[in-house]
């Protein structure tokens, strides 16, 4: 058939194959909106006829030919219409025979529309009713142009049925009048038989273009959940990186022992926490320790740290006592060091381990005491429950104490009071009122059940509250009778830590899988809407507008790139993997570009935007399309935690810094939900959501803390203040050129600028 023919001239010229299924839907679109366009024609047609017949005197003077001429109109008007209908139902079948009879239709009101004018052109060649008629003719001749050149078969035949009997005519009256005006209509045929060849080709090629963008847009979904997938896969691989990054980091300055890292030269290059806690020592001071240059120890003269620096990067393994001394306190105490030569990733280094034994000694010493002491005293028990870590304690019947070690005296805070004088007193002697009715009623029930009993209590100290677990068991005497209460206590906080700690970490990670799905369908709603906006008014809107449909989704897609961008600068970020190209930039074209982009999304709650810049542009020294992504992490979040109806804001201005160094202050201002005031620093964290906004609101917890690390690692810096009329702005500042203020060998920032 006529449309088969159409689409095989075109589609060669693309380089793709389609399958029977596609050809056919692609037919079905051009006869729809084949239909669509001659409608109109259906009835300017007959109008401009019956125009042409009753404003000249053709209907009355030729009434003959007039309702001929009409009798045929309409029998071709209602095949038209017949086949117009057919074109309408939602299955097309018996498609090729209605396709037949609208072309012949068409051709039949062409022909006689034809006829009517050669005919018009023969009666009034001397008179103005032809100049009507001609225009007439002239209209209906550009308006076939535009309503058949999906059919070009059609639209040939068209104009030489409404023309050729004109020319003809003029012609063959061969006047002055008649004679230019079959020349015009001649070009006029010419020109238009050209111009459909064009038009013809270029509806074909759109009508395959966008069913190929449909098709595209189909595969885009399937690898966008292929890409799910994958996000899950590396969103775990990059939780357990970071966790067992994070537990190696903890353990090493967790670590009961001072550790201290050198280079083969003997320069200090890490220290962990541990250590400069146990020297009361500055980090950057014990960065500057050179330990091949170290003098001599007065406090160590049999000990040499040079010949015990050899032996070790000779590869043998050092053990040794070391007499330290407390900078602050000036306070000496012994601690034992090991040195071993060891790989610490691909490089070789010296470790050394600090362990403080000055505890260690005391309690050999007081074991000492203790052993010379059995024999005076009440023997070696006794020595075990003094110097036990544990809180012990003793009572009688009446509930009074008989007998506490040296522990519980220090967390009773009874240190020095004598066993005689402690056998007075009680509870309610030692510890306020609440704590001693609580131990009162523990010790009340083991002694009537006459059991060991386990209670676990909650006790307030300077330091904050204390969870302790205290084992309490009857003391019997040898006819098994209760003469006492024995108590042992632990102090268990530290392990309801480590638990809390361990539950909020599986909080922030459901939260954390919970959000990024939602993150995911934001850019995935801009690539399907201006998809199928394209679908709907291709037939309507022009070939730029389409364009400009195209690079929407573009640029959406780009969006959902640079989502799972931010995963993957997350990862580089935790690593220290991140690449930046510095150079000079006007990120106002930026800006713009970008307020474009989230356009859509804002729409959905009606908001608008406001750029503003002092001079016009924003020129500033950075990595480009880092800064980008700070401010569409922070564009975004002002879009989801805006109320309807207001505008965002994206403002710059310089300001000189404390320093009077220039400086580009970018400022977001959004009315929304407002940030608590002890949140405004937090929420930089990773992982880490307002508790006002967290809820409902999606995000994956990563987005300000990516903006912070990108500042950071551009020596800048992020903050957000909460404004009156419940404005809140995020606001970042940037140098406008390169500069660098170097402080001994180190490379600094400058200081913030102070809002």
């Amino acid at each position: 058939m006529f449309f088969l023919h159409e689409l095989d001239r075109y589609r060669h010229n693309l380089a793709k194959e389609f399958t029977a299924e596609e050809h056919a839907a692609m037919t079905i679109h051009a006869i729809r909106d084949l239909r669509d366009r001659s409608i109109a024609g259906t009835v300017i047609v007959p109008l401009c006829y019956l125009l042409g017949s009753f404003i000249t005197d053709y209907a009355s003077e030729h009434w003959q030919l007039f309702l001929s001429l009409g009798t045929l109109f309409f029998i071709a008007l209602v095949l038209r219409i017949l086949a117009i209908r057919a074109f309408s139902r939602k299955e097309l079948r018996g498609d090729r025979y209605w396709q037949t009879t609208y072309f012949g239709a068409n051709l039949f009101m062409g022909l006689i529309f034809g006829c009517f004018v050669g005919s018009a052109v023969i009666f009034y060649h001397d008179s103005l009713s032809l100049a009507l008629i001609i225009i007439l003719l002239a209209g209906i001749g550009g308006g076939s142009l535009a309503s058949y050149c999906i059919w070009r078969l059609l639209s040939y035949s068209y104009l030489l049925c409404i023309l050729l009997p004109a020319i003809g005519a003029g012609f063959y009256i061969g006047n002055s009048v008649t004679v230019p005006i079959a020349i015009a209509f001649s070009f006029f045929l010419i020109f238009n038989l050209v111009q459909t060849k064009q038009w013809n080709e270029n509806y074909w090629q759109s009508v395959i273009n966008i069913f190929l963008l449909e098709k595209n847009s189909l595969e885009l979904k399937k690898v966008n959940s292929q890409l799910a997938v994958e996000i899950i896969d590396h969103k775990n691989t990059s939780r357990n990186i970071a966790i067992s990054r994070q537990k190696l980091q903890d353990l090493y300055n967790a670590a009961h022992d001072a550790i201290l890292i050198f280079n083969l030269d003997g320069q200090v290059i890490d220290v962990n926490n541990t250590m400069l806690k146990m020297f009361e020592a500055d980090r950057q001071e014990v960065l500057k320790l050179d330990i091949t240059n170290r003098p001599a120890s007065r406090l160590n003269p049999q000990l040499d740290l040079k010949k015990i620096w050899q032996e070790t990067l000779q590869g043998k393994d050092q053990e040794f006592e070391w007499l330290a001394k407390k900078e602050v306190k000036n306070e000496r105490f012994y601690v034992q060091v090991n040195m071993r030569k060891t790989k610490w990733g691909e490089d070789t280094v010296v470790i050394a381990t600090v362990r403080d034994i000055d505890a260690r000694k005391r309690s050999e010493e007081r074991e000492l005491q203790a052993r010379q002491s059995l024999a005076k005293t009440e023997g070696y028990l006794l020595s075990i429950l003094e110097y036990a870590n544990l809180p012990i304690c003793c009572k009688d019947s009446s509930f009074n104490y008989i007998l506490v070690n040296r522990e519980f005296e220090r967390l009773a805070g009874i240190e020095g009071i004598e066993n005689q004088e402690l056998k007075s007193k009680s509870d309610f002697d030692i510890f306020p009122g609440s704590w001693a009715e609580e131990f009162r009623k523990q010790d009340e029930e083991v002694k009537e059940k006459g059991i060991p009993m386990e209670f676990q209590t909650k006790l307030l100290f300077a330091d904050g509250e204390h969870v302790f677990t205290s084992a309490k068991f009857p003391l019997r005497d040898q006819e098994n009778k209760v003469y006492g209460i024995g108590s042992i206590c632990t102090d268990i906080t530290p392990q309801i830590q480590a638990m809390q700690a361990a539950q909020a970490a599986s909080q922030a990670k459901s939260e954390f899988l919970a959000n990024i799905s939602h993150e995911l369908r934001t850019p995935m709603h801009g690539i399907l809407g201006y998809a199928r906006l394209g679908q709907k008014r291709t037939d309507i809107v022009s070939k730029a507008k389409l364009n400009e449909y195209f690079s929407v989704i573009s640029e959406s897609g780009s969006r959902l790139m640079d989502l799972l961008n931010n995963l993957l600068d997350f990862s580089r970020l935790e690593v220290g993997k991140m690449r930046y190209t510095m150079s000079q930039k006007d990120l106002l074209s930026r800006i713009h570009q970008l307020v474009y982009e989230l356009t859509p999304l804002a729409a959905e709650k009606h908001l608008t935007f406001q750029v503003t810049s002092e001079s016009g542009k924003i020129s500033a020294f950075c990595d480009q399309e880092k800064i980008v992504q700070v401010l569409r992490n922070l564009i975004s979040n002002a879009i989801k935690f805006s109320f309807k109806d207001t505008v965002i804001t994206i403002s710059c201005k310089t300001i000189h810094d404390k320093n009077d160094f220039p400086r580009q202050q970018i400022s977001v201002h959004n009315v929304g939900v407002a940030i608590p005031e002890n949140e405004l620093t937090t929420i930089f964290e990773k992982f880490i959501q307002s508790s006002a906004t967290k809820s409902g609101a999606g995000g994956t917890g990563l987005g300000l803390a990516i903006c912070k690390q990108l500042l950071d690692d551009h020596k800048s810096k992020i903050w957000a203040e909460n404004l009156q009329g419940g404005i809140t702005v995020f606001r970042f500042w940037l140098p406008v050129a390169e500069e660098r203020l170097v402080r001994g060998n180190t490379l600094q920032a400058v200081s913030p600028p102070i809002s």
